[in-house]
């Protein structure tokens, strides 16, 4: 499971009609019961470009920017 708020990107070109590449960055703004999450998508001064329902398969977590952990 991800955590809401989690930063992430995508590993597929599946939701192209939507809005969303691989490689693009965003962030878990919901997750359902059945496993999947809204992930909204940004540009560099964070006006939202896209924003839809993926599964997990389709993220990879990232951590976020300016954080190191010990």
């Amino acid at each position: 499971m991800i955590p809401l708020y989690t930063r992430v990107q995508l590993t597929t070109n599946k939701y192209e009609n939507e809005g969303g590449c691989i490689g693009m960055i965003g962030y878990v703004i919901e997750s359902y019961p059945d496993g999947k999450y809204e992930i909204e998508l940004a540009n560099k001064e964070g006006i939202t470009i896209a924003q839809f329902v993926v599964t997990e398969c389709d993220l990879t977590a990232l951590p976020e920017v300016g954080r190191k952990d010990i």
